[in-house]
């Protein structure tokens, strides 16, 4: 799975848990165990897709883009928005917590002209190596 992927399918994940909370009071507390009872996902790494190639909590996740763009989950030394999401005492501190974290995990996504430019960028490397194998087969021919 490439790290596109792993970011795409923790955005999914994010995703199904914002919108089970929307349908709880939000002023009721947060309860880990029946958000896992209910959806059979929560939001502990155990859960995270990113966590399960970069978690290493002697080098706090080091290479993690998540990390490296906004500080580590468990900790007070970015803007890492998991560690809000995880003191929320309600569901509603939850959800706003939360939907600031589906909007980080949303901008380590590769831009349109990103993925453009790696576009281009493949299709002039193919058009070299094709180029170079009809230089080779017109020598073999001469």
């Amino acid at each position: 799975m490439t790290q596109i992927e792993r970011i795409q399918k923790s955005i999914d994940h994010w995703k199904k848990m914002i919108e089970w909370v929307k349908k709880q009071p939000p002023e009721n507390r947060t309860n880990y165990p029946l958000m896992m009872d209910t959806l059979k996902m929560g939001w502990g790494s155990i859960h995270c897709h990113l966590c399960h190639l970069y978690a290493d909590f002697n080098t706090k996740c080091f290479r993690c883009p998540l990390q490296i763009k906004f500080g580590v989950c468990c900790g007070e030394d970015g803007d890492n928005a998991w560690d809000q999401v995880d003191k929320s005492q309600t569901w509603g501190e939850w959800l706003a917590h939360a939907e600031v974290l589906l909007e980080q995990l949303i901008s380590l996504l590769p831009s349109e002209k990103e993925k453009y430019d790696a576009l281009i960028a493949v299709c002039h490397t193919t058009i070299n190596m094709i180029q170079e194998t009809l230089d080779n087969l017109k020598k073999e021919l001469i």
